[in-house]
């Protein structure tokens, strides 16, 4: 996340914050609308309940998410590949060219090779966003109980 220019790295860090809260308000929204609050779901005594089936399914399945990201991923790739001949490009930050400079897969690229790191840095990201869907589920569930 770090550049030469200043404005490259200004860049970078505010884009990564935008991704980070545009994500979370984006959870919160979710709960919000699968768990809809009316003034007598506020009482202690009455328990909120799903307005419909539909609110107990309010997230896509896990799979169709990742089989998205693997495809923005082949699409990161192949862009890399196509115009690495015009310059640096490192969508995602997988292209085989360039050595892996992510934190922990840095050394695991230096011990096991560069294209080993960019495929546990995919596995891991899907692992991440796997428990982040979890926690916002159970979330969805504990609200949509109480």
């Amino acid at each position: 996340m770090h550049y030469p220019l200043l404005i490259l790295t200004v860049h970078s860090y505010l884009w990564h914050i935008l991704l980070i809260v545009t994500g979370i308000l984006s959870g919160i929204f979710l709960v919000q609308k699968s768990v809809p609050m009316t003034p007598l779901s506020c009482s202690k005594n009455i328990k909120r309940q799903p307005t419909d089936a539909s609110s107990r399914r309010l997230l896509p399945s896990f799979s169709r998410i990742t089989l998205l990201y693997i495809l923005f991923a082949l699409i990161a790739e192949y862009l890399n590949h196509i115009l690495d001949p015009f310059g640096e490009i490192n969508l995602f930050y997988i292209n085989p060219d360039y050595r892996m400079e992510q934190i922990f897969f840095l050394k695991i690229g230096e011990l096991y090779g560069n294209n080993s790191a960019i495929l546990v840095y995919i596995l891991a990201t899907i692992s991440g966003a796997g428990i982040l869907y979890g926690a916002w589920n159970l979330m969805i569930r504990f609200y949509s109980s109480h």
